[in-house]
Formats: C-alpha cells, structure tokens, sequence
C-alpha cells in the first residue's frame, strides 16, 4: 500500500476524478476491500463473460458494504450535488466551514454543472423506460 507524501498531496496527485480517500485503516480493511477479482469464463456456447469472484480465504464484508453505500449514495442524488448543494447542506446542520487557504482572488471559478437537481429522479419511468409491449423481443 503507498501512503501519500505531503508532496504528492500538494501537487494534486490524489485528486483524480473517481479517486478513493481513506482514513488510516489496517490492513485487513484493504483486504476485504480488495477481496474480489474479474475472472475471464467461457459459456457453453463459446462466449466468454467476465465475472467478480471472491478470492479464496478472504472475506469481503468491507467491499459488501461500500458497494452498498455507493450505491444508496447514488439513489438519493449526492453524484449530482454541486458545491452550492453541500455549502446549503451545511448551513442547514449549522456546521461553519473553515475560511479557504487561498486568497480568494487565486480561486478559479468553475460554472455549475447543467443536470438535474438533487433529489429528483432521473427517469420518471424506472430504468428500463416506458414499457411498452414486448421489450425482450424488441417490440418497443
């Protein structure tokens, strides 16, 4: 596991989009976390498929439930939250955030992004859309 230098931290080097932030957890915590892997299968018909299986002998309940928490972090719409929404958020539970460590000349301005607001639902119709006749024979 490598543990990030003040250095690489200050040059930007951990924040990527999609990049994971963990406070200092043991090893067995990254274990689980990393207790699956992608096999390559073959299907009788010849096809192959590709499908996550558990690594033997080691757990996965730490994996289990941060897929779980993604995934509810996913419904309820913190994927489309803006900065505005997490600063509103904030004040409503009464916590003060620190005052920025750049001077706010220095801070470039990103517009918001364009999308649906937090909390409403992105298909009104479920993720298959409208089902009209026969969708597995294509009849839609």
């Amino acid at each position: 596991m490598q543990v990030p230098t003040d250095e690489a931290k200050s040059a930007g080097a951990f924040e990527a989009p999609g990049f994971c932030h963990f406070p200092e957890y043991g090893e067995e915590y990254f274990r689980q976390l990393t207790a699956e892997q992608l096999i390559r299968k073959a299907t009788r018909r010849g096809f192959v498929k590709f499908v996550w299986e558990p690594i033997p002998g080691r757990e996965n309940h730490v994996l289990d439930c941060r897929v779980y928490a993604r995934a509810a972090a996913a419904v309820v719409g913190l994927d489309r939250f803006r900065e505005s929404d997490w600063l509103a958020l904030e004040r409503s539970l009464g916590v003060t955030s620190p005052p920025p460590a750049t001077p706010v000349a220095a801070v470039k301005t990103v517009p918001p992004e364009p999308g649906p607001r937090p909390g409403t639902p992105v298909r009104a119709h479920g993720w298959l859309g409208r089902r009209q006749g026969n969708w597995l024979r294509g009849n839609r």
